[in-house]
């Protein structure tokens, strides 16, 4: 088997906030918060740490290879119109390289990013970081990881909503949620620096859980986080159609614009618990069944 390698770090690299979750578990909600801080980008979902265990060993790209294969990540479905990075920009920084590896290019790709809004520093988000964890931590030692959890039973209401939902069924949805959220946990305890905040806390409390974040990201807080909203319709601009290798769409920008809608508004308190009104008893019985221990554990407590 193949030693998973870490490109080296350029200098000391600041804390690189990396963002997951189950899907509406309110991971895009923080993702714009902490990208409204004037010194830190965050993307759209790249998917590309998800891989860098299967990067850091492949000795076999270049330069040139490298960038061809990121442009069209993920290969069922690329995303690379989301980021507005030319790719002769990323092709001359990673060659800039003193020695050219993938991890290191990647790193450029979100330099890259950054540089695009004049920021320094770069974070990223996407739902299924929770499964590679270590391997992220290995490649990337600069990452601290900031998981987001929220009342299941909010989260599969919501989640069943989605074209991306993986069933219809709430009770295989909050199945599947505790089977994310034990393996997060499980990948959590193996790296150093790993933070979990709840999204009722960010809706209820968001200065106060920004400041926490912020002090574990090393960030000076900023208050232009709590206006998120302010620049969220603009930054969802880069939320292209979504196309599949074959040119068939599979999510619009409009469908993809409209799953992030809320984050366009101020926090909302009624989203929080919102279930207690959306749910049936037969619903609610179901999902916390399906959950277990989880749901107590998390602080969240069955409706009496």
């Amino acid at each position: 088997m193949a030693t998973l390698k870490t490109a080296p770090i350029q200098a000391i690299a600041p804390p690189a906030p990396v963002i997951f979750g189950v899907p509406r578990s309110g991971t895009t909600l923080t993702r714009l918060m902490l990208d409204s801080h004037p010194d830190l980008a965050i993307p759209s979902e790249t998917g590309f740490l998800t891989q860098c265990g299967n990067w850091a060993a492949d000795e076999s790209m270049n330069p040139e290879t490298f960038v061809e294969m990121l442009s069209h990540f993920p290969p069922e479905a690329p995303g690379w119109g989301d980021f507005d990075v030319r790719r002769e920009d990323l092709l001359e920084a990673v060659r800039a390289l003193p020695a050219f590896h993938p991890i290191g290019g990647v790193r450029c790709f979100f330099q890259c990013y950054a540089r695009r809004f004049g920021k320094t520093r770069w974070g990223e988000k996407t739902p299924d970081n929770l499964h590679h964890l270590v391997d992220i931590h290995r490649a990337f030692p600069e990452v601290r990881f900031l998981h987001v959890v929220r009342d299941p039973r909010d989260v599969v209401l919501s989640w069943r909503a989605t074209w991306f939902a993986p069933s219809k069924d709430l009770a295989v949805l909050a199945a599947e949620w505790e089977r994310r959220i034990t393996i997060a946990r499980l990948q959590m305890a193996q790296v150093p620096h790993a933070l979990e905040i709840r999204y009722e806390d960010l809706v209820e409390q968001p200065e106060v859980t920004l400041r926490r974040v912020c002090k574990f990201l090393e960030l000076e807080f900023h208050p232009l986080m709590l206006q998120h909203h302010t620049r969220s319709a603009e930054r969802l601009k880069e939320h292209r159609d979504r196309r599949g290798k074959d040119g068939n769409l599979i999510a619009s920008h409009e469908v993809r614009l409209q799953q992030q809608r809320l984050t366009m508004q101020p926090p909302d308190k009624t989203r929080v618990a919102a279930w207690r009104n959306a749910m049936t008893a037969e619903e609610r019985l179901a999902v916390e069944g399906a959950v277990g221990p989880l749901l107590e554990e998390l602080g969240y407590s069955p409706r009496l």
